[in-house]
């Protein structure tokens, strides 16, 4: 039993000194869902552009963002992506890749950090915007190793798939998303402004209470 409560320990210490890729400190997050004709399709988008920018004009907000799906959160998605150019090596029959949604401020928000490229900001809303993709930097270096990510394509779906391809604009650092001790898969994010969605995690960054945060 000794034994077994020393290791549990010294588990538990190696794993809090694991590098999650994000900061939570100081942020607040919340899920929200909105449903009805109201907030169907592009109008949910534009919900959440309003609701960020309200939350951001709040007294010790530093910066907002939303996502589909936060780190550590217990949500996941993902599914099958093809890449430009790239021919799948022997036994391998599709890429995986966890997919996510991101809004205006979510990286800055959760302190992931930019390797290349940039961040979505507006030029990436709206359905004649550039289809735009941000990846990981697992992805950058599994797929395009020794060469700059930005400017690459890739599309959701296997080869046959119609949907459009998009082009990658930034990489950003690699984010512990099932659990401290486990390796998520390569990851790629869309913007919300042009994948609406009515349901994704708010996220706020502030220097002081973040108790007082969330009750505003």
């Amino acid at each position: 039993l000794l034994v077994s409560a020393g290791l549990l320990v010294r588990s538990f210490a190696r794993v809090q000194q694991v590098e999650p890729g994000f900061d939570p400190r100081g942020v607040v997050s919340l899920r929200l869902a909105v449903t009805g004709t109201p907030y169907q399709g592009e109008r949910s988008t534009e919900f959440f552009r309003q609701l960020l920018e309200r939350a951001r004009a709040l007294p010790g907000v530093e910066s907002a963002g939303a996502a589909s799906t936060l780190p550590l959160s217990g949500s996941i998605g993902w599914g099958n992506i093809t890449i430009e150019g790239y021919v799948p090596t022997s036994g391998q029959e599709s890429i995986q890749a966890d997919q996510r949604l991101a809004g205006v401020g979510y990286f800055e928000t959760m302190k992931v950090p930019l390797i290349s490229g940039r961040h979505f900001d507006e030029r990436d809303a709206g359905k004649d915007a550039l289809k735009a993709v941000i990846v990981d930097e697992k992805m950058a270096r599994t797929y395009w190793p020794g060469q700059e990510a930005v400017g690459k394509r890739l599309k959701v779906g296997g080869a046959a798939s119609e949907a459009p391809w998009q082009t990658v604009v930034g990489v950003v650092g690699s984010v512990k998303q099932y659990a401290l001790d486990t390796d998520s898969r390569v990851t790629i994010y869309m913007p919300h402004g042009q994948n609406p969605s009515g349901t994704m995690y708010v996220v706020a960054r502030t220097a002081g209470d973040t108790g007082a945060l969330a009750q505003a």
